[in-house]
């Protein structure tokens, strides 16, 4: 086995081990390998290798055996035994090191471990194979190695340094000859070393160990040593001691361990947030799925009414655990994209201030708001992610305030900045506040401040991760003061673009009778699931349009191409042709309405950069499905508003 590339021979029982070092291991070295200690004896017989790589616990001969029976024998006693185990037993360890074991690598193995142990033992058995008739050879050699290189006669005096010594001490020649190794190791390490190490290699029992190395400037090294007895020519025996700073690979294995510990953190996060959602999703579906049997069976229309309320209200609950579980999927893989676009900053105001009077009229908790008339109406940003945000923090403070107490919600136009109008927006609460621990986790995904929260109020714990993120990528911030018994206060700085001029009506903004009614309009609803297609029929079916079908792209493209349309709902993934080639050919038909009909995506695919794919394929707007009724005519009404707009000009 030996060669001068280096041998080793790895020991294991488990194949799935084998293969691991051995992909580790080469091409450096040459791995053999056995799966007994008796299969490993017969291939010493033929040839021996640089280093015996060995499992502790092994059916027949295990680890301790073997090495027993190899110290045993003059032939293999000097090959260094490191055991691979997966047990962390001090006992086992110690009994391990008392047989003659040079090292322990523990299973899982990790590679640059492994490696760095495997080069400090390979190194340590070439040193260790130098006769006394190679002395000089060794010397030449040694003197240009960074390993810590000693020689020690039996006097206990140092007759032989390298300069790595003086190199990783700070001590010169003649002050380490001179006053010897206590110079640089504690007194406790020296005793230690005296007694232990170096008796123990002039007793001709090797010894491999770390021990902190005090340099001159009071900077602490970590080194690997080993020590060995060596006899010469005149019978004297002396002991070698040799070293490798192990400083950087200690501090990147204190790292690993700190990773795992953090990865074990977030992982028992994860198992929890699994748990908890799990709970949260089947809550209001067996709200859906309870109600909907109930509302079978019920007799009288008031019955059933109630039952679809509670219907409406368990779906528009799973929605929005659906769309948190997206939004932070999407955070994670970064493909989380603010849709930009002009909108009306009071038309967005008023839809948080409806919904959460709602929530906090139910709960009996009194809401209070001032929003600055300061402020411009008409913005540049996304409406839908601002009133996200906001909805979020509203949410939680109507969950967490008792009843009779009162939440805000206040917006201040602050300065402007880069030409930007900079808004500051406050929701306070008078619930029961938040510890100095609490607020440290609070923004952490996966995980809600406190485990109490789960079973008193339920919660996913995605909300104020997504609400910072939505913050932070409109270039914003978000702070939260809070003092236990008395409340919190959120506080989100953000910038918009906006229009000087705010006479142009805003998107979303309905003042009178400028936009148009669907009556008589001819809309063409593209989707490849029946379902789909009836359902939109039937949230049209008072509007007074013209409706019609398609069930793919490249029949809309037909029926567009024989028919006029005033209004496209586009699904995008289909069969046959998706959404987005299809919009690109009605746009390419060069026929009259072709340029001017008004593509709306009308799609369950609501992430990152969709909606910019909508618009470079031609197509006006995009909405997510599900839809509610009015949002679906507000679109249509809002793209036919603009279509006469740009006919009157």
């Amino acid at each position: 086995m030996g060669t001068a590339k280096g041998s080793i021979l790895v020991v294991d029982d488990e194949n799935f081990n084998l293969l691991t070092l051995n992909k580790i291991l080469t091409p450096a070295y040459r791995v053999f390998t056995a799966k007994s200690g008796e299969q490993a004896l017969k291939l010493l017989e033929m040839n021996l290798p640089d280093i015996i790589l060995l499992d502790v616990v092994m059916p027949g001969m295990d680890g301790f055996d073997m090495i027993a029976q190899l110290k045993a024998e003059e032939r293999t006693a000097r090959i260094p035994v490191i055991f691979i185990t997966g047990l962390d037993n001090e006992v086992d360890e110690e009994k391990g090191f008392l047989l003659g074991a040079a090292d322990y690598i523990r299973k899982p193995f990790k590679e640059a471990i492994v490696k760095a142990r495997i080069t400090t033992q390979m190194r340590i058995v070439r040193q260790m194979r130098l006769s006394e008739d190679d002395l000089l050879r060794m010397s030449s050699v040694s003197d240009s190695s960074p390993q810590f290189m000693v020689f020690i006669n039996a006097d206990g005096r140092i007759e032989y340094m390298n300069p790595a010594v003086s190199q990783i001490s700070g001590y010169s020649r003649e002050e380490i000859l001179s006053q010897g190794l206590e110079l640089f190791f504690s007194d406790e390490n020296s005793r230690k070393l005296h007694m232990e190490y170096l008796r123990g290699a002039a007793e001709r029992r090797n010894h491999n160990f770390e021990m902190e190395l005090i340099r001159k400037n009071g900077e602490i090294r970590v080194l690997s040593f080993s020590t060995f007895a060596s006899v010469l020519h005149n019978g004297e025996m002396g002991t070698g001691m040799t070293g490798s700073d192990i400083t950087e690979m200690k501090r990147i294995e204190g790292e690993l361990i700190q990773a795992k510990v953090q990865a074990e953190y977030y992982n028992k996060a994860k198992t929890n947030f699994l748990s908890r959602m799990s709970h949260e999703m089947r809550t209001p579906m067996n709200a859906v799925m309870g109600m909907t049997s109930i509302a079978r069976t019920a007799r009288d229309d008031a019955r059933r009414t109630y039952c679809y309320d509670r219907i409406e209200q368990a779906s528009a609950h799973l929605l929005r655990i659906i769309d948190d579980i997206l939004d932070m999927s999407r955070i994670e893989m970064g493909t989380f994209v603010l849709a930009e676009r002009k909108f009306s900053f009071n038309a967005a105001m008023e839809s948080v201030v409806v919904g959460a009077s709602r929530f906090a009229a139910a709960k009996g908790i009194n809401f209070e708001v001032f929003i600055d008339e300061k402020i411009p109406d008409r913005m540049t940003g996304d409406p839908n992610r601002l009133k996200q945000a906001l909805g979020k923090l509203l949410d939680n403070a109507v969950l967490f305030t008792p009843e009779k107490g009162v939440i805000a919600l206040s917006v201040h136009r602050l300065e402007d900045a880069a030409g930007k109008c900079v808004v500051r927006f406050e929701v306070s609460d008078t619930g029961p506040g938040m510890s100095d621990e609490t607020l440290l986790r609070l923004w952490d995904a996966f995980e809600q401040a406190d485990n109490t929260i789960t079973r008193a109020h339920g919660g996913t714990g995605l909300g104020l991760p997504i609400t910072k993120h939505i913050i932070e990528a409109m270039e914003g911030t978000i702070r939260v003061d809070s003092t236990p018994g008395k409340g919190s206060r959120f506080e989100i700085v953000a910038r918009f673009s906006y229009e000087v001029d705010q006479v142009a009506v805003a998107e979303g903004a309905h003042d009178g009778p400028t936009l148009p009614l669907m009556t008589g309009k001819r809309i063409l609803v593209v989707d490849d699931v029946d379902m789909n297609r009836e359902i939109v029929q039937a949230l049209l079916n008072d509007s007074g349009a013209l409706l019609d079908m398609a069930a793919d792209g490249a029949e809309a493209v037909r029926k567009f191409s024989e028919n006029h349309y005033d209004v496209i709902l586009m699904d995008l993934h289909m069969p046959v042709m998706d959404g987005f080639e299809a919009a690109r050919r009605i746009r390419a038909l060069g026929i009259p309405g072709a340029d001017v009909v008004r593509i709306i995506a009308l799609t369950a695919d609501t992430g990152g950069d969709v909606l910019a794919r909508c618009l470079e394929a031609g197509m006006n707007d995009h909405l997510g499905k599900p839809v509610e009724p009015a949002t679906l005519t507000d679109m249509i009404e809002m793209q036919l508003a603009a279509v006469s707009k740009t006919r009157a000009a």
